[in-house]
């Protein structure tokens, strides 16, 4: 018998006693090998990024929290007892990573704000292209590509730095339209839709991020509105500065995330697993651990003898990639719908951790590890729940604020909405309009600079 026939055999319900542990050990071998892999090439990328890293303090004891548990779960003799405990240590840490990033994401939303207003405010001395003149320079780059998806990306993109000038009314409608569209849907896409106008709406507190990444918040304690254009300028340098070096840290956290959910894959499968080889991914795993721990580790040396061992494992994800997402498919499958089956067999918890696996591994870095339950279909009054709760977020944060700033968060909101022009001429007479109706010299001016930065990335 070989896997694929236990699969089948599975779905027609014959020899379930035989046919799920014998998948249940198949599926562990797949995913030892798969994480182990994933986890030694996650790992060196990992420790590189971190050694490069200027201010890595922080960084530099998460990493290390990481390599205990690699130490104690992978690398040391296995014991059941010890491996559970390295589980749950490396689903807290997961949490912590998760909750930094998305800290990262909160100030990088307001970073992108601030960038915004402070653009708008800088005075600028060369001759500005009229508004037709600049509408057709900017179709040219959005229509330059006959993809529909990258299209709309720009459309988008360009939306997120053109001047708003909606009152608050008509701001909301257009929000509801959008999330209308979701009517009929998955419950879940409608959460992240809704996650997604939050966060570039920046309606999640700011404080309590910025008090996780305190280098930060000076640039937000120096947004002013009435500021003169020197300020502006010196102000945005910085505010860019930062927002590159936030990304590089977000970044990092998502080489933290991608590290420990192979990690947890590894400490998962590896009491199931009977014909995995992983020799070769854990000596990787092995040389970077090392020099994790000796701060005073030759560099070049270790560069050398990493690649070295990376050599010996070239080609081998690529080569089980198309088997392993086979099997992978199946399992979700069994997972749906055999689970019972599965705990009379005693194959039950072996299942219960192949389908955390599954999760680890679906390619969202953090996502949920048990089930809520099946997913729900979005009705009227799911739509009409978020549309509420959005308008009063809203309303509490445009109170107190400028002109500049509510702007600048409906320009955000609106470049993630879905595009609904129909025709180019309409994408042409928007672009065209909004700048028109500018009469700031300096709005106008960065609004052009905005665009063209855009168009030159």
């Amino acid at each position: 018998m070989n896997i694929h026939e236990s699969i089948e055999n599975i779905k027609k319900g014959r020899d379930l006693d035989k046919n799920l542990p014998y998948f249940a050990t198949a599926m562990s071998d797949s995913f030892l090998v798969h994480g182990a892999n994933e986890l030694s090439f996650n790992f060196v990328m990992l420790y590189q990024s971190v050694e490069a890293l200027e201010d890595n303090k922080n960084e530099k004891k998460l990493l290390s929290e990481l390599n205990d548990i690699v130490k104690k779960g992978i690398l040391s003799e296995f014991d059941g007892a010890k491996r559970e405990d390295c589980v749950k240590k490396a689903l807290e840490l997961r949490n912590v990573v998760e909750d930094r990033h998305d800290k990262l994401s909160v100030i990088m939303s307001y970073f992108d704000l601030y960038r915004y207003i402070l653009t708008r405010k800088v005075k600028r001395e060369e001759i500005q292209a009229e508004p037709d003149d600049a509408a057709r320079k900017v179709l040219r780059y959005i229509f330059d590509t006959n993809d529909n998806n990258v299209i709309n990306t720009k459309i988008q993109s360009v939306i997120s730095e053109l001047p708003v000038r909606y009152t608050r009314v008509k701001f909301y409608e257009i929000v509801d339209d959008a999330l209308n569209k979701y009517v009929g849907g998955e419950k879940s896409a409608l959460d992240t839709f809704a996650f997604l106008i939050r966060r570039w709406g920046t309606l999640d507190a700011k404080d309590e991020a910025f008090s996780m990444y305190p280098e930060y918040a000076k640039v937000s304690e120096s947004i002013i509105s009435d500021m003169d254009s020197v300020e502006a300028e010196k102000l945005l340098t910085r505010c860019v500065s930062e927002s590159r070096k936030a990304i590089k840290v977000s970044n990092i956290q998502e080489l933290f995330a991608n590290s420990l959910n192979s990690l947890i894959t590894v400490l998962l499968v590896t009491p199931y697993a009977m014909n995995a080889d992983t020799k070769d991914a854990y000596e990787v795993i092995r040389i970077t651990s090392g020099a994790v721990d000796d701060e005073s580790t030759d560099k070049e040396k270790y560069e050398e003898e990493i690649a070295e061992a990376l050599g010996k494992l070239e080609g081998l994800e690529e080569s089980m990639y198309h088997e392993h997402s086979r099997l992978s498919a199946a399992l979700d499958d069994i997972v749906g719908n055999y689970m019972g089956d599965a705990e009379n067999v005693m194959a039950g918890t072996e299942m219960k951790d192949l389908a955390m696996c599954l999760a680890l591994n679906s390619g969202n870095l953090f996502a949920p590890l048990e089930k809520t339950g099946e997913s729900k279909t979005i009705t009227d009054s799911d739509i009409y729940k978020v549309k509420e709760e959005l308008h009063a977020d809203f309303k509490s944060r445009f109170e107190n604020t400028d002109v500049a700033e509510r702007r600048a968060v409906m320009a955000s909101v609106l470049g993630i909405l879905p595009v609904y022009f129909n025709n180019r001429s309409e994408v042409m007479e928007y672009i065209r309009s909004s700048l028109s109706y500018i009469n700031d010299e300096d709005e106008y001016a960065g609004s052009i600079a905005a665009l063209n930065e855009l168009i030159t990335e």
